[in-house]
């Protein structure tokens, strides 16, 4: 039972991120977000899931564009904040104890930040970002994910 705290935690992290960021996968990711809402729930919380997309990359991969997407959002977050990969090409963030105005303050902070970094130097042309809070937008898991993702896809503002 010598098993380091990283040892234990990699399987639940992404691969390809850089080792000193905390991103989970998408599987973990959803459990987060399944179970913060189960708390929220329970105590009267607001919670709200951010959804980041790169569009169009324009560095040598996808995942050079993830990355610095990835580390961006990191660097910007609570630590009680969850960050997780939804896709390919998809980062979300749970936010814990947030209303509808402050995540609106978050993402406008979050996407000047993205913008600074990840437009700098044409590294990509383009990134979506959307939110969606519980139970003030959404009162379910499907509800919030499905808002969120429509939001993101431009199918609602």
């Amino acid at each position: 039972m010598n098993l380091r705290f990283s040892d234990r935690l990699s399987p639940v992290l992404e691969p390809h991120v850089p080792p000193n960021l905390v991103c989970f996968t998408s599987q973990i990711f959803h459990f987060f977000l399944d179970r913060e809402l189960v708390e929220a729930e329970r105590y009267g919380n607001y919670s709200a899931l951010l959804l980041f997309r790169a569009e169009e990359p324009k560095m040598d991969s996808d995942h050079d564009v993830i990355q610095e997407l990835i580390k961006c959002v990191s660097e910007n977050i609570r630590e009680t904040d969850y960050l997780g990969s939804v896709d390919s090409r998809t980062v979300g963030v749970i936010l814990k104890n947030t209303t509808v105005e402050n995540t609106k303050r978050v993402v406008e902070r979050l996407g000047e930040e993205i913008t600074l970094r990840l437009t700098y130097d044409q590294k990509t042309s383009d990134f979506e970002v959307s939110s969606a809070v519980y139970p003030t937008e959404a009162n379910t898991y499907e509800s919030l994910t499905a808002l969120a993702s429509d939001r993101l896809e431009g199918k609602i503002h």
